[in-house]
């Protein structure tokens, strides 16, 4: 059956009471003139004699789905009570039923399906098509809502689609009231803007402290010594703090602000680097001993800092954090 074609059903029901096979009519009625549904049962093909055990089985064979009525009388019959002579047709059909499902449980499950008519009881549904623990059908009334959940099956589909999935939170906490604690990247960054407000004046001050320098003067590199070190010391207590805090909980936020710490902890390594430089500048005999050994490496030392305090900005406004350095 393809997805454009009305799906070919075959109705299995007992003859309960004239009260019963009116209301299957009424049923089958609907679902063939206001839902569109190739329906079939035997009270259209009483035109002609016929051998009605061949009409039976060739119906169950073409049909897509198989519509089994609830009713005490049926479900008698189903389950092999009553006299043997009574309801032979359903029966009969129900024999072939049971078969089936013995045969292919999973798809027969699927193609079977349970139908509770307004007035009738799911507790007169056959015990082998699993009334409480497999879905069946009720009809309220004889409308496309009352039955929608029955039209639905013929789809396929649910009535209700799977939404996407939503990023994973990952680890979370509870805390001591049981409640789910969910860390929000809001969170984390707020609170490291918080340890690390210190940080923006430590390089406003070094800042203007190293502006204009003469490197090749004794006391200009010890200037900047001081000032590489204030720096160090100052992003190295922010490492610290920032280690302290508790992440956010979604990978993807951890995964951002990952990067954002390892590039502020190469920051740290390279101003440690620079101030151990410049230390080592003041060492020098003399001026010309200091152009050649030291001036091209202190040089290249600058730019590494400058290049990762510009890789931090760069990461940290990404995610919202402003205080880290300036």
């Amino acid at each position: 059956m393809s997805d454009s074609e009305a799906p070919r059903v075959f109705v299995s029901y007992a003859h309960d009471s004239e009260e019963h096979k009116e209301l299957v009519l009424r049923f089958v009625t609907f679902l063939r003139v206001e839902a569109g549904v190739d329906a079939h049962f035997d009270r259209w093909y009483e035109g002609k004699r016929q051998d009605w055990s061949l009409w039976a089985i060739d119906q169950l064979e073409k049909a897509d789905f198989i519509l089994v009525i609830a009713s005490p009388a049926y479900k008698r019959r189903a389950e092999g009570a009553g006299p043997p002579h009574e309801g032979r047709g359903s029966r009969f059909e129900a024999a072939i039923i049971r078969d089936n499902l013995t045969r292919d449980l999973p798809a027969e499950t699927a193609r079977v399906l349970p139908v509770v008519l307004p007035g009738r009881s799911v507790d007169e549904i056959p015990v082998f098509l699993g009334a409480h623990s497999r879905t069946h059908y009720v009809v309220s009334e004889f409308t496309l809502a009352g039955m929608e959940s029955l039209l639905v099956a013929f789809t396929g589909s649910p009535r209700y689609e799977m939404p996407q999935r939503g990023p994973y939170l990952g680890p979370i906490s509870v805390d001591g009231t049981g409640t789910v604690l969910v860390r929000s990247l809001k969170e984390y960054v707020a609170e490291v803007n918080e340890v690390c407000a210190f940080v923006p004046p430590v390089f406003d001050q070094q800042a203007a402290a190293m502006s204009g320098l003469n490197w090749w003067k004794l006391s200009s590199r010890r200037t900047a010594g001081a000032a590489f070190e204030a720096l160090h010391e100052a992003i190295s207590r922010a490492c610290r703090l920032v280690a302290e805090l508790e992440p956010p909980s979604r990978p993807e936020d951890r995964q951002r602000v990952d990067e954002w710490r390892e590039a502020y902890l190469r920051l740290r390594d390279a101003t440690g680097s620079a101030a151990h430089r410049v230390r080592e500048e003041m060492g020098a005999a003399n001026f010309i001993s200091y152009a050649v050994q030291y001036r091209i490496p202190s040089d290249l030392t600058v730019l590494r800092v400058s290049s990762l305090l510009d890789s931090v900005r760069r990461k940290g406004q990404l995610i919202g954090i402003t205080n880290a350095i300036p």
